[in-house]
């Protein structure tokens, strides 16, 4: 009977606990690179779609992405995303983002990976992955 008691009086206390939400919480929608947080991911994926999409809901043209040159990581920044508004960035969670090149044909995707993403980080084109019932 006590134990009820106590149930029903902290129900109250603990119904009105929010838990804040977390820093590295999956963002809702793609940001220029200077308002995004999540520089320091080690997985991402690279997409060419509309502005503004959320990237959780379309395939991406890379993906499996991981540092290969991780002291070419500045430079890489620097080079390909620091003021440049062809790109938008998207947090998936505290190790993973997508990353998308605005529109860009595939020539145009193709170039920037090969010039330039690829001196920090290396992929896999999406399309070349196996479908499992494929022989």
């Amino acid at each position: 009977m006590k134990l009820a008691a106590l149930l029903v009086l902290l129900a109250p206390v603990v119904a009105g606990i929010e838990v804040p939400p977390s820093a590295f919480a999956c963002a809702e929608k793609p940001v220029s690179w200077e308002s995004f947080q999540g520089k320091d991911a080690y997985s991402w994926k690279i997409y060419s779609v509309p502005k503004g999409t959320d990237l959780r809901t379309t395939k991406p043209k890379y993906h499996v992405c991981r540092a290969a040159f991780p002291d070419q990581k500045d430079e890489m920044f620097q080079r390909t995303f620091v003021g440049n508004d062809q790109f938008e960035f998207q947090q998936f969670d505290t190790e993973s983002i997508g990353v998308n090149c605005i529109d860009c044909t595939e020539p145009m995707l193709g170039n920037y990976y090969e010039t330039k993403i690829t001196d920090y980080i290396s992929c896999e084109m999406y399309e070349d992955t196996r479908i499992e019932h494929d022989s």
